[in-house]
């Protein structure tokens, strides 16, 4: 076997180095493009997955916040007495804040459902239309969420006062707290024999 010429060797290096490179840009190169891009992908797919989570925590914590503030508003921290006295009172005070009067002001039937409870009131007053208005609107506002359940509003006959008489009957909604430590106690003591 004859000797390789210098060009030769060349050739034959510049061959096998082609080979190497294209071996190498196949088994190592391309492979790892590939990874890169499936890995790409799974980061831009998971970047989504996390806005999307993101906007429902923040959905989720501004429900929470909302329903505790209703939760709290509308929580019957008292007995029922305790609540139509503090009941009478915010409505004595609303009154006092738009300077009414009120000439009769007596709680009516209080109704108990599963969930919550139903406080009712029946007032009388005399007043101009402005400060019925605004009386009224203060009922419905936050924090009290008064309902007027009747409303009847007559002017006095033979009177030529601008005053109006105003028969009302409210009512508010409350959720009576669960006491499961005094239910508990109760069901207990029904259960022993005596």
């Amino acid at each position: 076997m004859r000797s390789l010429m210098d060009r030769e060797k060349v050739i034959l290096a510049v061959c096998i180095g082609t080979v190497l490179f294209y071996t190498t840009l196949q088994m190592v190169v391309r492979p790892l493009q590939d990874r890169t891009r499936e890995v790409s992908g799974q980061i831009i797919s998971m970047e989504r997955s996390l806005k999307k989570d993101r906007l429902i925590i923040r959905k989720a914590t501004k429900s929470a916040s909302r329903e505790a503030y209703y939760r709290d508003t509308f929580r019957q921290t008292g007995t029922d007495e305790e609540s139509v006295s503090k009941i009478i009172s915010e409505i004595e005070k609303i009154a006092t804040d738009v300077d009414l009067r009120i000439s009769e002001l007596k709680p009516a039937a209080m109704k108990h459902q599963e969930h919550f409870n139903t406080f009712s009131v029946r007032l009388v007053f005399d007043a101009p239309f402005e400060k019925i208005a605004a009386f009224l609107e203060a009922l419905q506002g936050a924090p009290y969420y008064f309902s007027i359940d009747e409303l009847d509003i007559v002017k006095p006959m033979g009177t030529n006062s601008t005053e109006l008489r105003v028969s009302l009957s409210l009512s508010r909604l409350l959720i009576p707290l669960v006491q499961s430590h005094a239910r508990n106690g109760m069901e207990k003591k029904a259960g022993q024999p005596q």
